[in-house]
């Protein structure tokens, strides 16, 4: 394990944006609006295909870095494979430590393998968004920040809370009438005990 795999952080239930952040403006295909997004960050625009750009994992690790500094200390810069998965290992969890979500991470083997692009692109574009909620950040993110708050209510008309289904403690079930159950008359409709 490297440093960065500790047991996965919790996520705060409230999460708050940084006043630094920004949506960033970009256009383009996934890859263009990546490589703007992050040629903005490091100062180094990736060249496209993004793929061999990245496939040394170093300039993903540099943004990291410029997301929420020395986060990576250590960047290999060999040309050697077993460095740059190391490097590519250390963003991945990176970026899970700052709130991407394992459904939408990748193995190392998807970017140094070429054998999963799509869920390259998908990371970073996570990453992009989880850049509002990176305390100190000042910086431009992808899309917009997600309003709900986490565990909280969406207000579905569906939603049922668990206190309702099930009572509270040992509170008595009751009829539909309201009335505890065992009261109504056995036998009539709508009062007869309702049964956990």
């Amino acid at each position: 394990r490297t440093p960065l795999e500790k047991s996965p952080v919790p996520v705060p239930k409230e999460r708050i944006i940084a006043p630094g952040a920004f949506e960033g403006q970009y256009s383009g295909g996934d890859e263009e609006i990546l490589a703007a997004w992050m040629g903005d960050l490091i100062e180094e625009r990736p060249a496209l295909p993004l793929q061999e750009s990245l496939r040394s994992g170093v300039l993903l690790c540099k943004l990291v870095n410029r997301i929420r500094p020395q986060t990576i200390r250590r960047i290999n810069n060999s040309q050697m494979p077993f460095p740059q998965r190391e490097n590519i290992n250390a963003f991945c969890a990176a970026a899970r430590e700052m709130g991407v979500p394992d459904s939408e991470n990748f193995n190392t083997d998807d970017l140094f393998d070429e054998r999963n692009m799509k869920q390259v692109l998908v990371c970073l574009f996570s990453l992009g968004r989880q850049c509002y909620y990176v305390t100190g950040y000042e910086g431009p993110a992808l899309g917009r920040p997600e309003r709900a708050n986490l565990g909280a209510s969406n207000g579905s008309k569906f939603e049922v809370k668990a206190d309702a289904l099930w009572g509270k403690g040992n509170a008595q079930f009751k009829a539909a009438d309201g009335r505890p159950s065992g009261t109504g008359t056995k036998g009539s409709l709508g009062h007869s005990p309702l049964r956990p």
